[in-house]
């Protein structure tokens, strides 16, 4: 098995499949071998940052070390999540942070307004991600 790179390869501007790579091989002007479904790499949109996050005790909380508390993530989407996404969020449990396999969660009213659905969150691996599935707000408590 053989590598080869080839630097400086500017992505296509738009999202989506690129189609077939193709590998031929020759000697002279004589195809030895080819491929013509070499591969496909597929070009992601690029990735857009979240705006006014925030993390914070919430109102009652405690800070004390060894005490259960709920925190409060605030953060404003950039773009339309779509359906059948979910956010990850990592708690520093190399911090001292210990979290349930399945942490309650829930929205956090937008001017006195809460929108339907149900959240479900789930820890999972070792390294403290929280996975969020259900409908997307702006701001949600974990």
């Amino acid at each position: 098995m053989y590598n080869v790179s080839i630097k400086g390869v500017a992505n296509p501007t738009s999202s989506g499949g690129t189609g077939m790579f193709i590998m031929k091989s020759y000697t002279g002007q004589n195809l030895l071998d080819e491929n013509a479904i070499f591969g496909v790499i597929g070009i992601a949109s690029a990735i857009n940052l979240l705006t006014n996050t925030m993390v914070s005790l919430k109102s009652g909380g405690v800070s004390t070390a060894g005490a259960f508390t709920t925190y409060l993530l605030k953060f404003k989407i950039s773009s339309y999540i779509p359906w059948n996404s979910y956010i990850k969020i990592t708690i520093p449990v190399s911090s001292g942070f210990v979290l349930n396999k399945f942490p309650s969660c829930s929205s956090y009213p937008i001017y006195n307004k809460i929108l339907p659905g149900v959240l479900h969150c789930e820890t999972t691996g070792s390294n403290g991600d929280v996975i969020i599935n259900g409908r997307f707000f702006n701001y949600f408590e974990i």
